[in-house]
């Protein structure tokens, strides 16, 4: 809308003068803010590169955690059979599925198939199922019962005194942290999980993905 110089402002035309202000400020702003936006990748990329995607939160994975900031967890100490220590340290370059629980855990039990499923599923690959016990019993019990549930031939560590557990600032079972090859936190689920479905294994798959340390990969902080 145009004036003359000789003609009146009116309080009606004042007022349209002021909204068209307004909304070329209004205008200006989302233009800026928009092409400060980092445009989105396209369809595929986050899982060709391995980042772990929200969208894989879904199904058996639907309390899947994935941590907005990746933090190091290879200072967690654990203790084998002898009582010597283990560190996660020594997995570096593996992706580890580490599974907190007990023998008078029943939805641990339960679970305990599932886990052995998804590591035979990915025999071969740089994967390490870690199963560790806060059974008060000792190693020996936790043996047992580990081989009971899920079979021979499984990594078991014991968390005496829950001080990694509480380290991660959980309290109850089962817990399972998911670790990335540079031995960070790259995703958790709380309670039980069927770890044996194709969406646990599309998880796993995407962590397979990403580059080891010394693959002259970019680090980053994690998705989510």
């Amino acid at each position: 809308m145009t004036t003359r110089p000789d003609m009146p402002i009116t309080r009606h035309m004042r007022w349209i003068i002021i909204a068209a202000a307004i909304a070329g400020l209004i205008g200006v702003y989302a233009m800026t803010r928009e092409a400060g936006k980092t445009p989105p990748p396209p369809s595929g990329a986050a899982a060709s590169a391995g980042a772990l995607d929200k969208s894989l939160a879904a199904g058996a994975m639907r309390k899947l955690r994935i941590a907005k900031r990746r933090r190091d967890v290879t200072g967690l100490t654990f203790t084998d059979g002898d009582g010597k220590p283990v560190r996660l340290a020594a997995y570096e370059g593996k992706v580890v599925l580490l599974n907190f629980w007990a023998t008078w855990c029943f939805p641990c039990r339960e679970e305990m198939p599932h886990l052995a499923a998804l590591k035979k599923a990915f025999a071969g690959r740089d994967f390490a199922l870690v199963f560790a016990s806060v059974d008060r019993k000792g190693y020996a019990h936790a043996k047992a019962g580990l081989e009971k549930l899920a079979g021979a031939g499984h990594t078991l560590v014991m968390d005496n005194g829950s001080k990694a557990l509480n380290a991660l600032g959980e309290r109850g079972i089962p817990v399972t942290i998911l670790i990335d090859k540079q031995g960070r936190e790259a995703a958790r689920v709380i309670g039980i999980a069927n770890w044996a479905s194709d969406e646990a294994k599309r998880v796993v798959e995407a962590l397979l993905a990403e580059k080891a340390p010394g693959d002259n990969a970019t680090k980053t902080e994690g998705a989510g």
